[in-house]
């Protein structure tokens, strides 16, 4: 019995390794395991489309709802009534956004694969945008809409008496804007469906101001005329004859406001603004020698550079000789009338046959120069007719843009989108004598300070056309900027600042003329030479070493606003020439090439302004400014 049973086992199957058995029931069962996991992969799929879709048509249904009732009366007291429509909204973008978190991966990686794929890649970063917007909005109503209901026909009263009771609640607002902004700023445009890029390009322009118009709140009252009216000096500066806030003043308009609403308009002819009876102070000692003028007057008084001291020399000025209380400056230059112009879609003006646009309206103005309206007098027939009519355009034009702008029948993002970037390029700058909404504007760059800061270097170069014409029509500049530090890191740095101007008319102007002249054209003003009076804006305590390219007798140096040393000096270019200007000298030595920063600011009025700059050994660096300023460091 015992051997045949040792048999049976020797000659038996041995049992299977556990590994072996473990595989077999994997074979039996993966078909079976891989339908589970995706029937649950499906059913997820599902749940995650049905709350998306869920989501996604609470969004939409609300959405339409809010704008319906907006487009039937966008009153601020409507908007405070849309208050759980808005909180519904940021509710159902926030279930958006967290249901497709999940698939962030994979949308993603379409980025690229055709205009479609790049534009589902761009959803996770719209609909972060797109959360934070709704839960400012949401929350900003949730704050506003018991003050505005109350309001009693002052909304902006309302709200300003609510920022200054709640500051802490608007401060809340304002980070809270300050992260939308960001959000929306990091979506890039590129590759994205064109009527969507259009669509966030106009919301991106205006998402920077959301954070300042909040903490400017309280002073709208104030800067709306709400409590009592307020009056503004329209400074129309003509860029054509560049003087330090960016052009010569050939008009001002005097712009007052009752209750947020104009009330009055009146423009004149910026000579108009003079009277014998006053005892004016004198000019800068560099008008005096070039604009052969003693005394200073209104239509001069924008020689500083830095629009704030402009703007109250303006202002004392004004108020001499028009009885008005003058509550800020604001400077236009034809830069800005053809951005705000071309947003509003053009505009019809009495006495000009077809459509005033942006890209036509500084030829129009040049013939309404020429030839002014309702008279047939011009500047070779009956001068003194053309002389006492030649700017009444400007008054037919202002009324206009103002008649345009109350009709509303263009796009809002579009104008908002002009103002703002002729505010960045300084087209157009506001000067208040509220301190805290000229604190906002000066943080924007919108004020048209001098822009320096402690501790850091700076170069403002400043040109003032003192030869009554029009040639900074066409005369162009650039800067090339070299930094060293030849006695050591511990001394003094030296500069050189090389400008260059080009004057590309090719007619001649014989005898190089200065005296006051019209000719017979706008055109003709423009092909002249060029008589310029150059400043140079640098830091405080530096040392003129030399300044080639200006006439021997006219260098001078001088303590200038916020900060600065100006170095200045004079020169006469003719047409069709390139002509340069070097200065020398050494910035204070508390400057070091260790953390060395340099900011360059470029003058209101002026052209895109390209430079060069080389700090210490390092590499030369270029750019082209077509805003305010830039600010480079030595690293770069």
């Amino acid at each position: 019995m015992t051997a045949h049973f040792e048999s049976s086992i020797e000659i038996g199957n041995p049992p299977a390794p556990k590994a072996k058995r473990n595989l077999l029931w994997w074979r039996r069962h993966a078909v079976g395991l891989f339908s589970l996991l995706l029937l649950l992969g499906i059913l997820w799929l599902g749940y995650k489309a049905v709350r998306i879709g869920f989501y996604t048509w609470s969004a939409y249904s609300t959405g339409m709802s809010i704008l319906s009732t907006l487009r039937a009366d966008s009153g601020l007291e409507t908007v405070a009534t849309l208050q759980p429509e808005v909180s519904s909204l940021a509710a159902s973008v926030a279930g958006i956004e967290g249901q497709m978190r999940a698939f962030s991966p994979l949308l993603n990686a379409l980025d690229g694969w055709t205009v479609y794929g790049s534009t589902l890649a761009a959803v996770p970063e719209l609909l972060t945008a797109g959360g934070e917007l709704s839960a400012l909005a949401a929350e900003g109503l949730a704050l506003t809409a018991p003050a505005l209901k109350s309001a009693d026909g002052e909304p902006i009263v309302a709200l300003a008496s609510l920022a200054q009771q709640r500051s802490a609640e608007f401060s809340r607002l304002t980070e809270r804007a300050e992260r939308a902004n960001l959000a929306l700023l990091s979506i890039s445009t590129a590759g994205i469906h064109p009527v969507l890029a259009e669509r966030l390009t106009q919301v991106q322009s205006l998402s920077p101001l959301m954070g300042p118009t909040l903490q400017t709140a309280p002073a709208f009252p104030d800067l709306l005329g709400m409590r009592s009216p307020v009056t503004y000096l329209i400074l129309f500066q003509n860029n054509h004859e560049l003087r330090g806030t960016g052009g010569f003043i050939s008009a001002v308009g005097e712009l007052t406001l009752s209750r947020g609403r104009i009330s009055n308009l009146d423009t004149t002819d910026g000579y108009n603004i003079f009277s014998k009876d006053i005892e004016y102070g004198p000019a800068p000692e560099a008008m005096q020698k070039y604009l052969k003028t003693e005394i200073l007057v209104f239509r001069d008084a924008n020689w500083s550079p830095d629009l704030p001291t402009s703007a109250r020399t303006a202002r004392h000025l004004y108020e001499q000789v028009r009885d008005a209380k003058i509550n800020g400056v604001v400077t236009v230059d034809l830069n800005a009338v053809e951005l705000i112009i071309d947003a509003m879609g053009g505009i019809s003006v009495d006495g000009v046959e077809g459509q005033v646009t942006g890209a036509n309206v500084v030829d129009i103005i040049k013939q309404l120069w020429d030839n002014p309206l309702d008279t047939e007098a011009t500047v070779q027939d009956n001068w003194q007719e053309w002389y006492a009519q030649r700017k009444d355009f400007v008054p037919v034009l202002a009324a206009a843009i103002l008649e345009r702008m109350t009709s509303r029948q263009f796009s809002f993002f579009s104008l908002i989108s002009a103002g703002t970037r002729a505010l960045d390029e300084r087209s157009v700058q506001i000067w208040m004598d509220n301190p805290q909404a000229n604190a906002q504007f000066g943080q924007l760059g919108w004020n048209g300070a001098l822009h320096t800061e402690v501790g850091a270097d700076y170069l403002g170069l400043v040109d003032t056309n003192v030869g009554f014409n029009k040639v900074n029509a066409v005369v162009t500049r650039e800067v090339d900027y070299k930094l060293t530090w030849p006695n050591g890191p511990s001394r003094a740095a030296q500069a050189v600042v090389t400008v260059t101007y080009t004057h590309p008319i090719t007619q001649a102007d014989p005898g190089c003329d200065s005296t006051p002249r019209y000719g017979n054209s706008y055109d003709n003003m423009i092909a002249r030479c060029y008589f310029n009076y150059v400043r140079l804006y640098v830091p405080r305590n530096s040392r003129l070493i030399s300044i080639e390219g200006v006439e021997e007798d006219s260098i001078s140096r001088r303590i200038g606003e916020e900060r600065t040393q100006v170095l200045a000096g004079y020169f006469v270019m003719e047409t069709n020439s390139e002509h340069t200007v070097t200065f020398t000298y050494e910035l204070p030595v508390a400057l070091k090439e260790d953390g060395y920063r340099l900011i360059v600011q470029r003058q209101s009025g002026s052209g895109p302004l390209p430079i060069t700059w080389t700090i210490g050994d390092g590499d030369p660096q270029s750019a082209t400014i077509e805003g305010n300023w830039i600010e480079v460091s030595e690293e770069e």
